[in-house]
């Protein structure tokens, strides 16, 4: 009996000291709480981030786009009773002291106008164009334009506008720079516009304040009314 009583008593402190070595068991082969598999989260480690910063993963272009298409055509939707409507062609720009930046900036707009006293035009225009930091770049911008001489069939217009536009790029160097802080890449614009109208065709010559690098920046674009 006694000796029964000691192979139990034997039994048992074995069977503990294995529990206590699984519990301090660093071999991968063996099973432990040591061996519990890490759950890594996508983009901490592999991105050189800490495990409590995971990966910010943004939209796809294919959702960004349509999404900024339809807030231009809800814009542009709200100006009833326009005196007419007119596309506008971008064509292209010129950097003055820059020669990195692009100067093809092909692009596409819709704008409606109206007149509220003689000369002087109310317009909203909202469109797409390849920017200068080779973006492909929404903006919308409302402003006024006013007669000021006619030379020939040509009449002389000058305006100015302000709006948004999508520069991520110059957004993101502008908040590390100074700041300053943008809209998921939109910053606010601000335009001043010489134009000649032939008929129902505008030449126009537009300018925006220039970055830190560049000493002007004239852009050329063409608008028919239809």
């Amino acid at each position: 009996m006694c000796s029964q009583l000691r192979v139990s008593r034997a039994r048992a402190r074995q069977a503990s000291r294995a529990a206590r070595a699984r519990s301090a068991n660093t071999n991968p082969a063996l099973p432990g709480p040591a061996t519990t598999p890490k759950v890594w989260k996508l983009g901490a480690a592999e991105n050189g981030l800490s495990d409590s910063e995971p990966l910010a993963i943004p939209f796809s272009p294919m959702y960004r786009v349509p999404m900024r298409i339809l807030i231009l055509i809800l814009l542009l939707s709200g100006t009833a009773h326009a005196q007419d409507r007119y596309f506008g062609l971008v064509v292209g720009s010129l950097h003055v002291g820059n020669d990195n930046l692009n100067n093809f900036n092909p692009g596409l707009s819709y704008g409606r106008r109206w007149e509220r006293r003689p000369g002087t035009e109310w317009h909203l225009e909202g469109g797409v164009f390849h920017n200068s930091y080779n973006e492909v770049s929404p903006f919308v911008l409302v402003g006024v334009s006013t007669h000021l001489v006619t030379l020939g069939p040509a009449e002389i217009r000058g305006g100015v506008g302000t709006g948004i536009g999508y520069y991520r790029t110059l957004a993101q160097d502008l908040k590390d720079d100074y700041g300053i802080p943008n809209i998921g890449g939109y910053l606010p614009l601000a335009t001043a516009t010489l134009s000649a109208r032939l008929g129902g065709t505008d030449f126009r010559l537009t300018t925006v304040p220039p970055d830190r690098d560049t000493t002007a920046i004239f852009n050329f674009s063409i608008a028919r009314r239809f």
